[in-house]
């Protein structure tokens, strides 16, 4: 049902709503103090309706927008609708509730306008400790509790007032609390701008305009997806890939284009490890839709219309779709990377067999460098720091050279 807004405001609203989700992220990096959000930038902030339907996917690193999703689905799933109150906020980083690994912490919190749930907001980071056995990630944990705290959906802001008891808790039992308290409370701010800025929009534009335009751009690019996936060639693609960590493990897909819809099947991959390497599923299909974006739709606008065509088949336990115990911290730089990768060829399998083909791109470079450096500084204080080399050659893409260098 497309056409129910004139396209003018529409156009208006939707731009807005990206610079709101912009601005969000930027009250964060202003307001933060680790590297790793003020230089790297390694956030996601996005904007979904009532529903908890994405209307901004991730204005930042975008495998974030599809974790923050699913970190939403489980707030509401865990709290029911008379516990969710004006000025709450949530937080979780559970990697099976959707963050890409127990290091990525999201706060997500709704929007009211005259007592009436309107939107969501939710902005999620990588802080550098969550108190594992070692700092940052630790490589040689067999169970998933090694890694450090794994905080289900549970409240940080209550009706505008942080909760100081789980505050302390927290700087209590991270290594870099002098960084990460500022984090932590730079996301509520960024969380709090984006209310604010939404609620003036409101104002302006009215509740109806704007439940309107989300459905709207939900269509719309639900739409333009399965017209761009129709112009793939019908049939099944498949794919194997290796990775290795303490020893080899295979990694399957198959693509089946079917119409106007794509089924992502990894049945045949191996067991899950019982080292860091696993993926939990909403890291995997983080990844493989981050890649589906830049494959096949990088001129749309990305919202929840955009994978409503694409299913999924992640049988359980395996390095792609790991359950606890299994360890999963390097699930964003290993499993997941693997996960890309085997979805970028069969992907690029089904483009070389249309009109379509010259989006078609060879493997990118894999593996890590992932080293912390800990010691002692001038002061005589405890220091960790950690150098994270992901720039590996971009693939060839069909007509011409691949990049000479690139990242996640």
């Amino acid at each position: 049902m497309l056409g129910k807004i004139d396209p003018v405001t529409l156009e208006i609203i939707q731009n807005r709503l990206f610079g709101i989700a912009r601005e969000g992220g930027y009250a964060l990096i202003r307001t933060a103090a680790s590297p790793a959000v003020v230089h790297t930038k390694d956030l996601g902030f996005n904007v979904a309706d009532a529903q908890g339907r994405s209307v901004v996917y991730s204005m930042w690193m975008p495998r974030h927008g599809t974790t923050l999703k699913y970190m939403l689905q489980s707030v509401r799933r865990c709290f029911p609708d008379s516990e969710i109150k004006p000025g709450d906020m949530f937080l979780t980083n559970n990697p099976h509730d959707g963050a890409l690994h127990n290091l990525d912490i999201a706060i997500i919190a709704p929007v009211y306008y005259n007592g009436e749930l309107i939107a969501w907001t939710g902005c999620a980071t990588h802080h550098l400790d969550i108190g594992a056995v070692t700092p940052g990630r630790a490589p040689q944990a067999t169970d998933w509790r090694q890694e450090g705290l794994i905080f289900p959906p549970m409240k940080v802001v209550e009706q505008g007032r942080l909760r100081e008891d789980f505050f302390e808790f927290f700087l209590t039992n991270v290594r870099a609390p002098q960084y990460q308290g500022l984090d932590l409370k730079g996301q509520i701010a960024a969380n709090n701008v984006a209310r604010q800025r939404l609620l003036q929009m409101v104002d302006r534009y009215g509740v109806v305009t704007l439940k309107a335009c989300f459905d709207e751009m939900i269509d719309i690019s639900e739409e333009k997806t399965r017209e761009r996936i129709r112009l793939l060639h019908p049939g099944k693609y498949e794919a194997t890939q290796y990775m290795q960590y303490d020893k080899m493990y295979a990694l399957r897909c198959a693509l089946i284009v079917d119409g106007d819809n794509l089924v992502f099947d990894f049945t045949g991959t191996d067991p899950q490890s019982s080292y860091m390497v696993n993926s939990a599923i909403p890291c995997t299909v983080a990844n493989v839709h981050n890649l589906f974006i830049c494959l096949l739709i990088p001129d749309l606008v990305i919202n929840e219309g955009c994978f409503q065509p694409l299913k999924f088949i992640l049988p359980e336990k395996t390095v792609l779709s790991c359950l606890p115990p299994a360890p999963c911290g390097a699930a964003s730089t290993a499993g997941s990377h693997k996960a890309t990768s085997v979805a970028l060829e069969v992907i690029s399998k089904a483009l070389l067999q249309s009109e379509q083909w010259w989006r078609a791109n060879a493997s990118w470079g894999m593996g890590t460098v992932d080293v912390t450096f800990t010691g002692t500084d001038r002061r005589s204080q405890p220091f960790f720091t950690r150098a994270l080399l992901t720039a590996r050659g971009g693939g060839a893409r069909a007509a011409r050279d691949g990049n000479n260098a690139g990242g996640v």
